[in-house]
């Protein structure tokens, strides 16, 4: 008597952990190139994967592999501060690395900067070098000065693009002139000039201030602040004139801005002082110092954008109106090295190669600059960075592979350690929480308490910041994470990562094995990590996140092209879904770039050949480039099945076959043998094509194990299964 079967696609996916007898239901043990949701209609009823096809049409790095992906909004303006208090060891100013191209004229001495020899009549300059590449258009100057009634002297301070040329910013001269009170009176006379110079000279404006009369050894000074926006730059007095001319706070100059002003980049100032009646025995009172310097400066803010950063051929590319440029868009090289580890912070793409680490600021006309710590000191060797807290986190040095570097809250330039405020910057080797006790391989934000830091063999979880009262807790020491591209997070916050026994997800702060009884030594490979050499032998691992598809593509390729199998996993069904692409893709890495355009709101994938690829529902062949296209070779066995029990054998009589309504042809296939293994290797007894719609066949295949097999290997076509239902009838004892 014949029985009706329905046979289901297996929306679980793959599964190559059991006994072919066993295989656990709505799982197959052979499959490629097929998804749970069909790209016709989105829905969960099985067929051909989506085709790959070139994102955008310029291929960047002539041709040479994309060593890394990823997008940030910029426009929206950026502050920096760079100050000195003047507060270390006494010596020439140009000892302090902040200040390498002062003049060695210029020494410290109890927290004051002077000239070096008294009286100085020469021209004594500093300039602050640790600007690291920044530029601004309005900025905030605050600084001390000290004199001494029987000193002439002056400082002359400039916000510009160039050192004492103030074609974009201005120049200010703050000069003391000292005479002595004629006989018998004893003591000085002094006025206080100031002079603000706007844009190369547009404007000049001086005031002048008595100062009265003093003592031979009294001192005077007082604290001034320049305030520079898009129309005006002012100049206060912070502190009271010995006979009260000026008020505390108040303005005493107000200067026009041209509205053309271009972008600042330098600062620095000059000093020169003078003994007022020449004769030695006054040397011991000639003062004029500065006593502290704070500089705030402000990019002024536009419309804020959204761009993609591509590295390839050691070079910056980035997409402007939805296209990748002609050409790099700076000439400046990386180190030579397969991948490249970057973060966004502040309006700017931060990018390190273990050698050299670099920024990258469209708005700059040098776009691509070496990143120098204006405080502190940035490990070059670091081969990994990552936003967290909006600190920028560094890690992965040769020599000290188990520490990590954070950077001051707000202020990726400021890496001066152990300072007394929660903000601070902190490195694990000065911190309260000490290094891990492994050679870090990821460090993985997973929300803004919590920093996932895997090693070579663990994974642990940094909560709460460490220079706050943070905590250290391992996750895991059975597994670690195979390299920085090797983790990603879906839309839900959970985060997966590939680690040596496979797939892991880690959620309700516990490590959750996904493919230990799926796909055994999934993990099995070594990775290429950024910042270091690839070798034969290593692959490109990449975890990438497709909002779009709610999938984890896992992408496993030859550091040397080859082919390569490679994982879809599709999050609702949880399912593995192995897939290939031509080798000439590869692909290297790959980023979901969620673009304020929707349709290039996709999963970017870094090709071999320069190229960037996303998959594409509507492209039924993987397009290369603009001329070349390789057929999908897509196919999946459902089954085996015992239809006719452990002795029995089974004969089908009747088959019935409905593709999707949109589907193209799907050759099908009825494979047969003694056990479920040997059905699964057995070429098929019947083969036919189905097409669009329902499909009825009178094919009449007997044995003790029977497996379905649908594929499509022909370019151009793309498939789904709505279902397959057989008419089985017994076949007896099965000898």
């Amino acid at each position: 008597m014949a029985t009706e079967v329905n046979i289901p696609f297996p929306l679980k996916g793959y599964d190559s952990n059991w006994a072919y007898a066993n295989q656990p239901g709505l799982t197959t043990p052979k499959c490629l190139n097929v998804r749970a949701y069909s790209v016709d209609e989105q829905r969960a009823r099985g067929g051909s994967r989506p085709g790959l096809k070139r994102a955008y049409t310029q291929q960047v790095g002539s041709g040479n592999p994309i060593q890394g992906m990823g997008w940030f909004d910029f426009g929206f303006g950026e502050t920096a501060l760079f100050e000195d208090e003047f507060d270390y060891a006494n010596g020439a100013l140009n000892g302090n690395a902040a200040w390498s191209g002062a003049s060695a004229d210029l020494t410290v001495t109890s927290g004051q900067v002077k000239p070096s020899t008294t009286p100085a009549t020469d021209l004594s300059s500093g300039e602050y070098q640790s600007f690291a590449g920044a530029e601004w258009d309005n900025f905030d100057l605050d600084f001390g000065l000290n004199w001494n009634y029987a000193t002439t002297g002056s400082i002359t301070l400039w916000v510009s693009s160039s050192s004492g040329n103030p074609t974009d910013g201005m120049t200010l001269t703050v000069a003391y002139t000292s005479e002595s009170l004629p006989s018998p009176m004893i003591g000085f006379n002094g006025t206080l000039e100031i002079t603000l110079v706007v844009n190369g000279g547009v404007t000049t404006t001086t005031k002048k201030f008595v100062q009265g009369l003093g003592p031979l050894v009294a001192l005077q000074g007082g604290g001034f602040k320049v305030i520079a926006d898009s129309t005006t730059v002012r100049v206060y007095w912070l502190d009271r004139l010995s006979i009260g001319y000026t008020a505390r706070n108040s303005e005493i100059i107000s200067v026009a801005r041209p509205t053309a002003s271009a972008h600042c980049s330098k600062a620095g100032f000059k000093l020169s002082q003078s003994n007022t009646t020449g004769e030695s025995t006054y040397d011991d009172l000639i003062s004029f110092r500065l006593l502290d310097w704070h500089l705030l400066t402000k990019e002024a803010a536009s419309a804020t954008t959204r761009k993609l950063v591509v590295l390839s051929n050691r070079q910056v590319w980035s997409d402007s109106s939805n296209a990748l440029g002609a050409t790099a868009d700076d000439a400046d090289q990386m180190a030579d090295v397969p991948l490249y580890s970057m973060a966004h912070c502040n309006g700017s793409m931060f990018v390190v190669d273990g050698t050299t680490p670099r920024v990258y600021n469209p708005l700059r006309t040098d776009k691509l600059y070496s990143w120098t710590a204006r405080k502190g000191t940035i490990d070059t060797a670091c081969s990994i960075v990552v936003n967290w807290r909006n600190r920028l986190v560094l890690a992965r040095t040769l020599d000290d592979p188990q520490n990590y570097f954070m950077s001051r809250i707000d202020d990726p330039w400021d890496f001066a350690y152990g300072m007394d405020d929660s903000g601070t910057a902190i490195a694990g080797n000065t911190g309260s929480l000490g290094r891990i006790g492994n050679p870090i391989t990821a460090l993985c934000p997973l929300s803004d308490s919590t920093l996932i830091i895997g090693t070579t063999r663990g994974v642990y979880a940094m909560h709460g910041d460490p220079a706050a009262g943070g905590g250290l807790r391992t996750l895991s020491d059975k597994t670690g994470i195979l390299c920085q591209s090797a983790w990603t997070m879906d839309d839900k916050g959970v985060m997966y990562f590939l680690g040596e026994g496979g797939l892991y997800a880690i959620a309700g702060g516990g490590v959750i094995p996904l493919t230990d009884q799926r796909i055994p030594g999934l993990g099995n490979v070594t990775p290429v990590h950024p910042g270091a050499a690839g070798a034969t032998g290593q692959t490109y691992v990449c975890l990438a996140y497709d909002l779009n598809r709610k999938g984890i593509l896992i992408m496993l390729s030859p550091y040397t092209s080859g082919t390569a199998t490679h994982y879809f996993y599709d999050v609702r069904n949880k399912a593995f879904w192995p897939e290939s692409y031509p080798n000439v893709v590869g692909p290297t890495c790959g980023v979901f770039y969620n673009a304020t355009t929707e349709a290039y709101r996709q999963l970017l994938i870094g090709g071999r050949n320069g190229y960037v690829y996303q998959f594409d529902d509507a492209t039924k062949s993987d397009v290369v480039d603009g001329s070349t296209t390789t057929a999908i070779s897509s196919y999946v066995y459902i089954g085996p099945a015992r239809f006719g029990g452990g002795i029995g054998e089974a004969v089908t009589s009747r088959i019935v076959g409905v593709l999707g309504a949109d589907s193209d042809e799907v050759t099908y296939g009825i494979h047969s043998g003694a056990t479920p293994e040997a059905s699964i290797d057995a070429t098929a007894q019947v083969t036919g094509t189905w097409s669009a719609g329902r499909n009825v066949t009178r094919d009449r295949v007997r044995g003790g194990a029977l497996v379905f097999s649908a594929s499509n290997s022909t370019a151009g076509k793309a498939w789904s299964l709505e279902s397959i239902h057989a008419e089985i009838l017994p076949g007896g004892v099965q000898r």
